[in-house]
């Protein structure tokens, strides 16, 4: 069986990949691991600590593969990340982040990059939980949440993934601001379950295209 370690950015990336991810591999012959970052035990950390947690991992199993599933929402320039600089020329987003992912892989030693598969999410986690609106009514009571709004956010996204307009509109503040007590780390993994890994990838293209590149390892 091929070996995979995803590093998470945090609890909720954990999850989804315990609860989604873990099952979906081991039917492929793909056994996987998925420990957050090291240097922070969950949270985007400087360029300059994730790195040597890449090469480790790759240097202590010659066969294994690793990946990194974090956010682009909480990445900055004080983090480091290599071709920072370059990707603000980029006008797509989508763009950004291939040249920030290339510019990660450069980065590790060259006898390495062969099973570096670097990914960041546009823009955060939570964008997959939109894929899907009867997931809410599902998940939710109608005193839980506006699905009205809701339904219109997904109606309006039809590429999940684009959804941020601003720091008080990314997907995970929309979530919070139209269903009480929203629980980051808890309720998204759950949604997404029930929503089904299919789905999402027929939703969240860049999303697709990473677990496309995993399952080809």
């Amino acid at each position: 069986m091929k070996k995979l370690i995803i590093i998470c950015e945090g609890k909720t990336e954990l999850l989804f990949c315990s609860t989604i991810l873990e099952l979906y591999f081991r039917q492929i012959n793909i056994q996987i691991e998925y420990p957050l970052i090291s240097h922070s035990n969950g949270g985007i950390v400087k360029w300059v600590h994730l790195k040597p947690q890449i090469e480790t991992n790759l240097l202590i199993d010659s066969t294994c593969f690793v990946t990194t599933f974090i956010d682009f929402y909480g990445i900055y320039e004080h983090h480091d990340f290599p071709d920072w600089r370059q990707s603000l020329a980029e006008p797509s987003k989508s763009i950004k982040m291939i040249v920030l992912e290339n510019g990660m892989r450069n980065s590790i030693a060259p006898n390495l990059q062969p099973r570096f598969i670097p990914y960041i999410q546009l823009h955060e986690f939570e964008a997959l939980i939109f894929s899907d609106y009867s997931s809410f009514e599902e998940y939710y009571e109608p005193r839980e949440a506006n699905f009205n709004r809701l339904r219109e956010i997904c109606s309006n996204n039809p590429n999940p993934e684009e959804i941020n307009d601003s720091p008080t509109t990314a997907p995970s503040k929309r979530l919070e601001t139209n269903i009480r007590r929203y629980d980051k780390v808890t309720h998204g993994p759950d949604i997404c379950e029930i929503i089904g890994l299919p789905k999402i990838r027929s939703k969240c293209p860049r999303f697709h295209e990473w677990i496309t590149k995993l399952e080809r390892i």
